[in-house]
């Protein structure tokens, strides 16, 4: 709502050797041109922006607050009608859906030293209908640092068989018995000790799938299964190259719903990250 510039920082923040991921949001990348008003109050702490492809409406007061196309229209800079973008983070928010109105929320929240800070809320509106913003899904081993919002991190059966390696700037877990060396499972022959990252697919099409993993010293079995319940693609991932890069396992068709996964297991192998690029409707 300011005339600033947003930086965002990511993977190489702690060298190539290691994925490190900070919360990225579908707004982040959206196209809305430059700005052709100011910030404008339409009330206290109600606000609205308008640029060459779209507008922002702000609530940043302490209670709920409605913004309707029927006032905007009076405004000058409005270029409407107006529409939600189409993302994969939160689709009861980003619709596609033609804007008429909507009631933004806020949070408070009190601080160490007794403070009461508002946290508000926004919406991004575009002049172009059906216009898609969907960004990475990052599935990794750790919430923090590693996993997209609306998602969760991998879930870990036989979590006593995963060592979990915490090293400044680095977060994987690996396989490994009392020795840490072990038997390979094959993921049909023990399916409880496994890694299974499920992403949060909102909008279905086709993505590309691809794996990070650091230095490793052997290969991996993976199955990457469908909401259909009918489909499975199963491969190898040889952890001894490649490493510290995002490595393509292919493009493929996703129906929207968390059923959808990626489990993998093996000898010695390296759970890090999964990464899921959409391509298309």
């Amino acid at each position: 709502m300011g005339s600033g510039y947003f930086e965002f920082e990511n993977s190489d923040t702690y060298g190539k050797n290691e994925h490190y991921y900070a919360y990225y949001y579908d707004e982040f990348d959206l196209d809305l041109g430059y700005p052709t008003s100011g910030m404008i109050r339409l009330s206290d702490k109600r606000y609205v922006r308008f640029f060459d492809k779209g507008m922002v409406l702000l609530n940043n007061s302490p209670d709920p607050q409605t913004f309707t196309d029927g006032e905007l229209k009076t405004l000058e800079g409005y270029t409407g009608p107006y529409w939600r973008f189409i993302g994969g983070q939160d689709r009861g928010h980003n619709t596609g859906e033609a804007f008429n109105s909507i009631t933004l929320r806020s949070w408070t929240y009190t601080d160490w030293e007794d403070r009461k800070i508002v946290f508000g809320d926004a919406i991004f509106l575009v002049t172009q209908p059906l216009t898609y913003h969907i960004s990475d899904i990052i599935i990794d081993d750790q919430d923090f640092g590693g996993t997209s919002p609306a998602s969760e991190s991998a879930n870990f059966w036989g979590e006593s068989d995963w060592k979990p390696i915490y090293e400044p700037g680095k977060s994987y877990r690996v396989r490994a018995s009392e020795n840490w060396k072990m038997a390979a499972y094959h993921i049909a022959e023990n399916p409880n000790i496994t890694a299974r990252y499920e992403p949060a697919i909102a909008v279905s099409g086709n993505y590309e799938v691809f794996e990070w993993h650091p230095k490793g010293t052997t290969s991996i079995n993976y199955a990457l299964s469908f909401l259909d319940g009918d489909s499975m693609v199963e491969g190898i991932i040889d952890q001894t190259k490649d490493e510290g890069q995002w490595n393509s396992l292919g493009e493929y068709y996703f129906i929207a719903g968390k059923a959808n996964a990626m489990i993998i297991a093996g000898q010695d192998g390296i759970a890090d990250a999964f990464r899921w690029e959409f391509k298309g409707e």
